[in-house]
């Protein structure tokens, strides 16, 4: 298990990958076997439908990153219990389609031999569903 230090520095720069919409940065931080899902709505799929694989997590940020614009979002708290950081991030995203609004989310991410295994994201998916076009 890493210590607080570390996980807390992968995590940071792993943020900081997702706020420049680096795809392949953000990819570095995962194990090949990792597990990602947005918890939520099944408007959202395939979001919120659990990933497996490095590879089908690859896809999903791809639809993300280039529908979302998270770069605006700071993390407000970081709780660490273990090898799991609990993440409280707040600020503005922005839509591909222009829309631009505050919201707050809370992330799981579980970490082993430096890598996330396991990234639960918790937000409103109601007002993402609706936002993006998902028949919400």
């Amino acid at each position: 298990m890493a210590d607080r230090g570390t996980l807390e520095k992968v995590v940071a720069e792993f943020y900081d990958a997702r706020g420049r919409r680096d795809l392949e940065k953000s990819m570095s931080f995962f194990d090949e076997n990792c597990y990602f899902r947005i918890v939520g709505t099944d408007n959202l799929v395939p979001f919120t439908q659990p990933t497996g694989t490095r590879a089908e997590l690859a896809e999903i940020a791809r639809q993300l990153f280039d529908n979302w614009d998270l770069r605006d979002l700071e993390t407000v708290k970081m709780y660490v219990d273990g090898n799991v950081a609990f993440v409280h991030r707040a600020g503005n995203v922005e839509h591909r389609r222009g829309t631009r609004f505050h919201t707050e989310m809370m992330d799981k991410l579980t970490l082993k031999r430096g890598k996330i295994v396991e990234y639960l994201q918790f937000l409103d998916t109601y007002q993402i569903a609706k936002v993006a076009g998902f028949g919400a």
